[in-house]
């Protein structure tokens, strides 16, 4: 049986103070793009309850990746008034707090559902395409954080104001190369063309000092996971590169000379360069 998804980029999740929960609306019972309606009472009524294959393991995923590990669990979720509402909790690796910090900023707002039919109708009326189809039962199957930024410049806005996107970048350039679908690959290179776009308005105050322990950080962490996990080669090279890249970006936005920059990329060279060789 056909599995449908469905991103929802127009929601505006909601940031809890600090407990690392954000509230989503996960779905509507609008008209999506494609025609097809989701109607109230499909995920749950009197006699039907497609939220329970869910609820036994309730992942938030990034992308629908399902080869990554989950970027959080979703601890609540119900259906009122044809929309689907809940909240996740994110979890503390890495490429998981660069996501939430993104979402948690405004800087992205993108969720989309997977689930599979139940019990459906062809769609009848005006303005309704052909095949257009009316959802009367479905079982959610999937719940994933998507690569919509909420403008074009919100990653530039995110970079600049400081946040740390490093392994998102990573994902992105290397996502990109091994997209299982044209629609999937433009979405990531729109992606990574944001990450790397500068915000002009943007410029922050840092001095070289911060920049060069941020940098040696940045290094030292990626040479203790090269130890642990023996990444292979282009893996240690795509997270350098894009570490590396990210500072200098910074380091330039905050004014330092040429020569403080090239020291920055310096640490990178002798601390992880050596491992790409291996």
């Amino acid at each position: 049986m056909k599995t449908y998804t469905r991103l929802l980029s127009e929601t505006s999740p909601e940031a809890a103070a600090d407990d690392r929960v954000i509230r989503f609306t996960f779905a509507t019972d609008q008209i999506a793009l494609d025609g097809h309606r989701i109607l109230a009472g499909a995920w749950k009524s009197k006699d039907h309850d497609g939220l329970k294959i869910f609820k036994s393991n309730p992942v938030f995923q990034w992308a629908h990746d399902l080869t990554q590990p989950p970027i959080g669990k979703v601890i609540s979720i119900d259906e009122r008034g044809g929309k689907l509402t809940g909240a996740v909790k994110f979890a503390t690796y890495d490429f998981a707090e660069q996501i939430y910090q993104l979402f948690r900023g405004g800087f992205m707002r993108g969720a989309s559902v997977s689930w599979q039919p139940i019990e459906w109708a062809y769609a009848k009326g005006p303005g309704r395409e052909r095949d257009a189809i009316d959802f009367k039962k479905v079982c959610l199957l999937e719940i994933s954080a998507v690569p919509v930024p909420s403008d074009s410049d919100a990653l530039a806005e995110a970079r600049s104001a400081g946040l740390n996107l490093s392994a998102v970048a990573t994902w992105a350039s290397k996502g990109v190369a091994t997209a299982r679908t044209d629609a999937e690959r433009r979405s990531m290179e729109t992606f990574s063309r944001a990450l790397s776009r500068r915000h002009g308005g943007a410029i922050r105050t840092v001095s070289f000092q911060d920049m060069r322990a941020e940098a040696e950080k940045h290094a030292a962490r990626i040479v203790a996971q090269t130890l642990i996990y023996s990444w292979p080669a282009d893996e240690i090279e795509a997270a350098a590169s894009a570490s590396c890249a990210e500072l200098v970006e910074r380091a330039v936005a905050g004014g330092l000379s040429r020569n403080e920059t090239r020291q920055i990329e310096a640490i990178f060279e002798t601390k992880v360069g050596r491992y790409v060789d291996r």
